[in-house]
């Protein structure tokens, strides 16, 4: 049969006691917990997320984490994808100096054009979906010297293939030019 919510995490041996999940979630999102067959409530009870989704976005995660797709584009691709972007004139790349420790995740920067009219182009002329502004972490952006704008966040997934990557590519190229 499918379980859910505590015990099934317990059950599917992600936690080592059903006992650890329920410290968990009530320490962390101090909610409403079960301790010794009584309900046990935090101060933001009412105030914040009903804390029985949580376990199942763990163990989606977990699953995601332990079946992760094989990418159908290689790593040399990728690479050849970022040094093409830092040819483009105009466009500043922000990702790791070593790229071998780059994930596929990056972003870029427009001379002369704002990070939304970017994302903009780049959904409008090639229905290519980004993000830009400051993805949450102002600080982040504060470092790298792109706040207060932020940047356009390019995220690629593991079913891109290489002519994706090339499109990508040529997209950003034209909407900088």
């Amino acid at each position: 049969p499918l379980r859910t919510g505590r015990p099934a995490l317990w059950w599917s041996g992600l936690f080592e006691s059903e006992r650890q999940i329920t410290v968990i979630l009530f320490a962390h999102f101090l909610k409403a917990s079960i301790v010794r067959g009584r309900i046990a409530r935090g101060p933001l009870v009412g105030r914040a997320t009903v804390a029985t989704r949580i376990p199942a976005a763990i163990a989606g995660l977990l699953g995601a984490l332990e079946h992760r797709p094989e990418p159908i584009h290689t790593r040399e691709e990728f690479v050849g994808l970022m040094e093409r972007l830092t040819e483009i004139k105009g466009l500043k790349l922000i990702c790791a100096d070593d790229i071998e420790r780059q994930g596929e995740l990056f972003s870029i920067v427009a001379e002369g054009m704002s990070v939304a009219e970017l994302n903009d182009r780049l959904w409008r002329r090639h229905a290519i979906e980004c993000r830009s502004g400051l993805h949450c972490a102002p600080l982040a952006h504060r470092s790298l010297g792109t706040s207060p704008a932020g940047t356009v966040r390019v995220s690629l997934s593991p079913y891109h293939t290489a002519e994706d990557l090339d499109f990508l590519a040529e997209a950003i190229e034209e909407v900088c030019s």
